[in-house]
């Protein structure tokens, strides 16, 4: 999904990602080299990256053997990470199209802050990444196409990147509901926290609701478990008329008896 977010802002999330995992200091000349720009375009991009981490009461420490990051225990990866989400513009059509497929160019322009020329713009990059998931965007009207289940696995997946456990952007598909599922899932496969991704199931769940809402289904097809399972539900059917059959006889042959006596 990388795809869909700016040059920079992705340089400033790469020299905080390599910061945080580094075991010793890094110089600015090994972060131009990783990020594949020069040490000029990184302390530039050093003073975005410092005010960044300010927001979280972190910082960078430079020293004579390069710089390294101080940052509060509650704070990680995931924090910057959907940080980048909320900067793609990119991301935030994706999320209105999601929700609303009746909007216009121009509704989408006021809605972003952006002209109509650049709302044709960004549909232009945006379709271009998502060739990379099998999935496509249409305009007139606007709507995601392709196979229903890679565009339930992308917005699955993007929804649990851009927010955290607190936040539930899904109005009309209620939290409460999906908890319910989840222990009662739980539950019954004998589940502990540690093996199950309860957050994944409430966003694949939600997305599955809202996009079956909205009239998409998936297309059927049957595996070899299926099918199996497919013929012995039949083999039971058939067993079942032939014992309603017999049963039928049997009430038939006592009932002449009855009669006879």
């Amino acid at each position: 999904m990388n795809n869909l977010i700016s040059d920079k802002d992705m340089r400033v999330y790469t020299i905080i990602e390599t910061l945080f995992q580094a075991q010793q200091p890094i110089t600015i000349a090994s972060l131009a080299e990783i990020t594949k720009s020069s040490t000029r375009i990184i302390k530039y991009d050093l003073n975005d990256s410092t005010a960044i981490l300010s927001k979280v009461n972190g910082k960078i420490v430079s020293s004579l053997d390069g710089l390294t990051l101080q940052l509060p225990s509650n704070i990680g990866l995931d924090y910057f990470k959907r940080r980048l989400y909320d900067q793609s513009v990119g991301f935030d059509l994706l999320e209105l199209i999601f929700f609303d497929e009746t909007l216009t160019h121009k509704e989408i322009s006021e809605k972003l802050f952006i002209s109509v020329s650049s709302v044709k713009r960004l549909i232009t990059k945006v379709r271009a990444a998502l060739i990379l998931y099998g999935i496509d965007l249409r305009t007139k009207p606007f709507e995601i196409v392709g196979d229903e289940r890679l565009i339930r696995n992308f917005y699955t997946m993007y929804f649990q990147e851009r927010y955290n456990v607190s936040e539930w952007p899904f109005s009309t598909a209620y939290y409460e509901f999906f908890d319910k599922m989840i222990e009662r899932v739980m539950v019954y496969y004998g589940l502990t926290s540690e093996q199950y991704d309860t957050n994944q199931f409430r966003y694949q769940h939600a997305v599955d609701a809202i996009r079956a809402i909205k009239g998409y289904r998936v297309e059927e097809f049957f595996n070899e478990g299926e099918v199996t399972r497919k013929r012995q539900i039949k083999t039971f059917f058939m067993q079942w008329k032939m014992w309603c059959k017999n049963t039928i006889s049997l009430r038939k042959i006592l009932l002449s008896f009855l009669i006879r006596r």
